[in-house]
């Protein structure tokens, strides 16, 4: 999606959002061989090579995933208020619920993680749910959505923090590659890798059921590992993005 010739709108701003978790988990999914390489295709997106797999049902799932996200947590912002944020009577701040989004790579055997790659959200101070209605699949009325007027934020600097991120994504995936290879080398069993994503939101948030989500019971700890406090974690911080409207970090965690 090069959206330098589009206008800077709400819709197109998200949408390009959304290309940028769609770009960043399959490269997960590519690099870690949670899938046979050959069903990997590759393509040009934010002026890098990247993987995208072209199993229709896997891209369906990461496509509703993302909107689901998008709709429910980063437009919908009066619906999913803290109330403990609303007691605080924070005036020109708003909190939308959404801390993060999570790909867990784990083991099949035994369900261990092996490496978190996780997108983590910062304050959102904007309620775009007064911008834009609904973000939808394959939408092709016309673009309603406001036009986004700050000096700092246009396309280039949207497509150039994208591309760095990303950048630094994929290299430091290769090093997990590697690893891998070489693990795959001396244990057979290392051929299991699976994957799943959850998304960290505050307990109080009521989340409509529409993308079929499962609540999980937390232990005071927001970063769901899954593993015990004998496991040695590497904290691989990645960068940051921001752009206003939507400002995020990333980071890795290979657990040994």
């Amino acid at each position: 999606m090069k959206s330098h010739s589009l206008p800077l709108t709400v819709e197109n701003f998200l949408l390009t959002f959304k290309e940028y978790f769609t770009v960043w988990l399959n490269q997960i999914l590519y690099y870690n061989h949670v899938y046979e390489q050959l069903t990997f295709d590759q393509f040009k997106s934010f002026d890098l090579i990247i993987y995208k797999n072209r199993n229709p049902q896997l891209q369906g799932y990461i496509e509703q995933l993302i909107v689901n996200v998008i709709n429910q947590l980063i437009i919908n912002q009066k619906q999913s208020q803290s109330k403990q944020r609303q007691k605080q009577k924070k005036q020109q701040e708003t909190f939308n619920g959404l801390y993060g989004i999570n790909c867990l790579v784990y083991h099949l055997t035994n369900n261990t993680v092996v490496r978190q790659y996780t997108i983590n959200f910062h304050e959102f101070i904007i309620n775009l749910n007064e911008t834009i209605n609904e973000l939808k699949l394959h939408d092709k009325d016309e673009d309603n959505s406001a036009i986004i007027n700050i000096e700092s934020l246009n396309w280039d600097e949207i497509y150039t923090q994208y591309s760095t991120i990303l950048f630094h994504h994929i290299q430091q995936l290769k090093i997990h590659e590697k690893s891998l290879i070489e693990e795959r080398q001396q244990d057979l069993e290392v051929d299991d890798l699976f994957f799943k994503i959850t998304v960290d939101v505050d307990q109080s948030l009521y989340i409509n059921n529409y993308g079929n989500w499962v609540r999980l019971k937390r232990d005071g700890n927001r970063d769901n590992d899954s593993r015990d406090n004998e496991t040695q974690c590497i904290f691989e911080p990645i960068g940051d993005v921001n752009l206003e409207l939507l400002n995020f970090n990333c980071y890795n965690k290979v657990f040994t």
